[in-house]
């Protein structure tokens, strides 16, 4: 596996990619996503800023995690932590049962959990080359 590998062999500091969380320009939500994931391990973290792209959503956030199994705890993490702290509740969740790609919709920003082969397999971030990309834990 190439993504679990790399992330394994380039350990970052995780104080530095919490400071660079904290101050990105970036709404209170996506940050509280993004500190989540870093929390649970997440291999990759990026959001694309789409506000100017799409009327869809205003943020995308691409996680990938080590497996099915992680997957599915990072979406619950998230769907957990969303709603204790900011009283907010995915509109839809798919891919869950399966843990391959799950999707969260918050409306206001999506959040996509992929394993790595389905990360490598869609490119989702392919789609949306010219838009504003933060990159906070890269494979």
């Amino acid at each position: 596996m190439k993504i679990k590998e790399s992330a394994i062999n380039n350990r970052v500091d995780y104080q530095e990619v919490l400071r660079k969380i904290r101050y990105a320009r970036l709404p209170v939500e996506v940050k509280l996503v993004a500190r989540t994931l870093l929390d649970k391990k997440a291999l990759k973290i990026t959001v694309l800023r789409l506000r100017e792209h799409t009327d869809v959503t205003d943020h995308l956030i691409i996680a990938i995690g080590t497996g099915p199994k992680h997957n599915q705890a990072l979406a619950d993490e998230l769907e957990e932590t969303l709603r204790k702290e900011l009283k907010l509740k995915a509109l839809g969740v798919e891919g869950k049962e399966f843990g391959e790609w799950v999707l969260l919709d918050y409306v206001d920003f999506i959040i996509h959990i992929f394993s790595e082969e389905f990360f490598q397999k869609y490119q989702l971030e392919k789609l949306w080359m010219d838009v504003r990309k933060y990159d906070f834990l890269s494979c």
